[in-house]
């Protein structure tokens, strides 16, 4: 948000457009900063209000004043739960064969401060995909922290809160950087990588909801081992709660766009190791390798494109993280100050995961020219699936670590952002001239 009492204009224009269907109304006099009526309690927030609430400061967040006649229910969650639990073979192996009347009981009871509900009815309502979003990773949420933590309700209602609230930070940003597959230019990022940010701020001004649900979901981007965002937390400094929630915003997307999602969820969580806790990661890989036998049995294949051909291409390059790490650190006259020193070894960690992991299915002993037709001659469906879904991580990951070294080298070393921007550029496989080392990604 701008401040306590600027409205946001990507806010209100989020109520506006809901405000047709779902009847936005003030519930109070809506007053500027310097005492003039704006809104009387009762009026209707819509078209012709916009232009008299931004142009002035207010009294009071414009949020503790707003309500929809028709908010998100229960009903509807608790419906949504239920949908995914029928077709999501990730939800069915975390609950275990529990019905699912059973497994959506906490979250359809789960009690909500009404400015939340308010956001959470805009966030739902903001693009189709988002309510089952947020509900899947209540959902997993709450199974997951039912088996760490079993009959602890206070750490139960705080995950699900969190999941079910996660993203809505991002109806006070620009919809247009939110909508790019990789916002790699240092702004674009910046304003996407706040949303965490924004949203601790909103809840933590919720009495009934508390600083842990905030704080919670301020984290759900950090990583144990310090590349996470927005603040690079390590180790201890992420708690336990927020933990779970990092793990279950990834494991949900799985749920919304891979073909085997529990093949992917094992395959993610061992990918970087020390990036989530050890009984978090090994309780994830256990649920997902015990109900991923049958999966490629039953999903239709997925195919390599050139996404995943460039992934294998830079991921198969002889000695990797010590060409980077020459390159980077050549020539540079703030090389050697520790921040950087430390960003560097960082990236260079991540790109030793990276390439093991290629080495881990045996992808070295194919040739990533020829890596369509090889794949396709393999009998084996599983080994077939194992190979592009590991491909389809690694070239997650290279995407994610070329955007955070390029956020992280404009915030330590501004002049040095381009060479940063031509690593990334060539670790996607988005630029063709550089001058990168040639033989960086062949």
């Amino acid at each position: 948000m701008e401040s306590s009492t600027a409205v946001n204009r990507h806010y209100l224009d989020h109520v506006i457009a809901l405000s047709g269907s779902h009847g936005a109304e003030a519930i109070e006099d809506i007053f500027a900063e310097s005492g003039i009526k704006l809104l009387a309690k009762g009026g209707r927030i819509d078209g012709s209000t916009r232009e008299r609430l931004l142009m002035h400061r207010l009294r009071k967040p414009l949020e503790d004043s707003v309500r929809f006649e028709h908010n998100l229910s229960a009903t509807r969650i608790g419906q949504q739960a239920e949908a995914l639990l029928d077709q999501s073979s990730l939800l069915q192996s975390l609950y275990n064969g529990r019905s699912n009347g059973e497994a959506t009981r906490n979250l359809r009871e789960l009690e909500l401060h009404p400015k939340l509900q308010t956001l959470n009815t805009l966030y739902a309502e903001s693009q189709p995909g988002k309510l089952p979003h947020a509900v899947g990773a209540s959902l997993l949420c709450s199974g997951l922290m039912n088996r760490l933590r079993p009959g602890d309700t206070t750490s139960q209602r705080i995950v699900m809160t969190a999941g079910l609230s996660h993203d809505i930070g991002e109806l006070y940003m620009d919809p247009a950087p939110l909508a790019q597959l990789d916002p790699l230019e240092p702004d674009d990022w910046r304003h996407v990588a706040a949303h965490p940010v924004v949203a601790q701020r909103l809840l933590t001004s919720m009495p009934s909801v508390g600083t842990q649900v905030g704080e919670t979901v301020l984290n759900h981007h950090e990583r144990l081992d310090g590349f996470g965002y927005p603040r690079g937390l390590k180790g201890g400094q992420i708690g336990l709660h927020s933990q779970v929630l990092a793990v279950c915003e990834m494991l949900v997307g799985f749920i919304e766009r891979s073909p085997a999602p529990l093949k992917r969820s094992h395959i993610a969580v061992s990918l970087i190791p020390g990036e989530f806790n050890r009984q978090i990661s090994d309780l994830v890989a256990g649920i997902c390798h015990a109900g991923s036998a049958t999966e490629a049995q039953v999903v239709s294949q997925p195919q390599l494109d050139d996404n995943l051909i460039r992934a294998a291409r830079v991921a198969s390059t002889p000695d990797l993280p010590r060409q980077v790490g020459e390159w980077l650190q050549s020539d540079l006259p703030s090389a050697g100050t520790t921040p950087l020193r430390a960003l560097f070894q960082q990236v260079l960690q991540r790109l030793t995961h990276i390439q093991r992991a290629y080495y881990s299915v045996g992808l070295d002993r194919l040739d990533p020219d020829k890596l369509t037709a090889q794949v396709d001659a393999i009998d084996d469906p599983d080994t077939r699936l194992e190979i592009v879904l590991v491909l389809q991580e690694i070239a997650w990951r290279l995407k994610e670590l070329g955007r955070e070294a390029v956020a992280r080298v404009s915030r330590l070393a501004p002049l040095e952002a381009p060479r940063a921007r031509l690593l990334a550029d060539r670790l996607i496989g988005a630029a063709r001239d550089s001058t990168v080392p040639a033989n960086l990604g062949r």
